[in-house]
């Protein structure tokens, strides 16, 4: 019964979400395209308008060069002929330049080449321009008249004053046609962009009643055989999850104990020897890099084998616990202790100098001897450390292995001259 429910809803769900999708992809897809067009009538809009105000800017520009070619001609190549002439030069090839972009933004134009694409299809003008350009105003042909009057004026040695007037009469009007001609532009463009904008509302709407109608006759009907499902199961889900959160707990109380035994010391809880080596790792790489300086004691309880063979293993133990506890409330915070192995602690010092590396295990060394470990009612155990220490600044350490060889030598020396020592690694190695 649950297993026919299921797969029913399955396939229920399955089509009815895949007409939806459907729905929402043509939906996106006649949008995207509206938005696309709407962008590109706006690139346009944009190109036609720059190009048409380039063309009126274009006309003044060659009008004004041609006053200066005269001025340059008829007056300052007496006054220094040299750089009247490189003037002469460069005012001719901006003119030729300014008449050929002119021409050509013309017949772009006229014959209906709007799009900033190169290679792009003319289309038909509008009914406007078209009068403009080729009805009574005539634009197209009067762009041309004034550029062919232009270069003809510019041939000769110096304009002559009747080609000045004639272009000094013809810019005027020439000018008014070509700023209307930027309005009609400006006039289509908006009027197109409004029309995109009508169409977008449309699809707009379109799309919020076609998503009501998914909601109404696909979504609701999905969400009534979901609901009536999730009923029929909730009494499995409930049993299901309350065995599900038994077994978490009892699963995350032992992985917390596999977590603290694999990073711990189960007697003193310092951190062990896997934890030692790779901490030690990091303050090598730290040193390489940055200069960090830091140092390494390895302390060894002397004679702790005659404490267990006086006391007991439990007084041993009692022992190794207390010097925990001193160790971690002589080393700073930051700092860290470790118990390497049996009556073997070593202390990590992040970012010490050497003399106090030397202070701190003196002060340790010290605090030991004299302290009194109590066990039972009146018996005190005394004891003495051996400590072999190792700082950054005397030598480059290759690994972790070749720093701890070193600190164990260190150590050995301290038990060898007498124990209750402490011996720097500079000395042996």
């Amino acid at each position: 019964m649950l297993l026919n429910s299921v797969f029913r809803l399955e396939s229920n769900v399955t089509w009815r979400y895949a007409i939806a999708l459907l729905i929402i992809a043509m939906l996106s897809t006649v949008t995207f395209l509206i938005l696309l067009s709407a962008l590109k009538g706006s690139e346009d809009t944009a190109y036609v308008v720059n190009i048409s105000g380039k063309q009126r800017m274009l006309s003044q520009t060659i009008a004004l060069d041609v006053f200066r070619l005269y001025q340059l001609r008829s007056q300052g190549y007496y006054e220094n002929p040299e750089s009247t002439s490189n003037q002469i030069d460069w005012v001719l090839n901006r003119l030729n330049h300014n008449i050929s972009e002119m021409r050509l933004v013309s017949e772009r134009l006229s014959n209906g080449y709007t799009s900033q694409e190169s290679k792009s299809e003319a289309s038909p003008i509008s009914d406007g321009l078209f009068e403009l350009y080729f009805g009574e105003a005539n634009l197209a042909q009067e762009v041309e008249n004034y550029l062919i009057i232009v270069s003809q004026c510019i041939r000769g040695s110096s304009p002559s004053r009747e080609g000045l007037h004639l272009v000094s009469a013809m810019a005027p009007s020439l000018l008014e046609k070509l700023n209307t001609a930027v309005l009609l532009y400006q006039q289509e463009g908006e009027d197109k962009l409004a029309l995109i904008q009508q169409i977008k509302t449309y699809v707009w709407l379109i799309t919020l009643f076609m998503l009501l109608l998914e909601v109404v006759f696909i979504f609701q009907p999905m969400v009534r055989q979901i609901v009536f499902l999730a009923r029929e199961n909730q009494h499995h889900l409930e049993n299901l999850e309350h065995k599900v959160k038994l077994r978490t707990n009892d699963l995350e109380l032992a992985n917390a104990k596999l977590a603290q035994l694999a990073i711990l010391d189960p007697l003193t809880g310092l951190y062990n020897r896997l934890n030692l080596e790779k901490d030690v790792e990091q303050q090598i790489v730290q040193h390489q890099k940055h200069k960090a300086p830091f140092a390494v004691l390895m302390l060894d309880i002397d004679y702790f084998k005659n404490i267990n063979d006086s006391y007991g293993h439990e007084a041993g133990d009692l022992v190794l616990k207390e010097l925990a506890k001193i160790l971690n409330a002589l080393v700073r915070k930051g700092d860290s202790v470790y118990r390497a192995g049996g009556e073997e602690f070593v202390v990590l010092f992040s970012r010490i100098d050497y003399e106090d590396t030397l202070a701190k295990a003196e002060q340790i060394r010290q605090t030991t001897e004299q302290y009194a470990f109590k066990y039972g009612v009146e018996k005190y155990i005394h004891l003495t450390l051996s400590i072999g220490v190792y700082h950054s600044s005397i030598f480059l350490a290759e690994n972790v292995r070749h720093l701890m060889k070193q600190v164990d030598v260190a150590l050995y020396q301290s038990k060898s001259n007498g124990r209750n020592q402490v011996t720097f690694v500079e000395r042996f190695s």
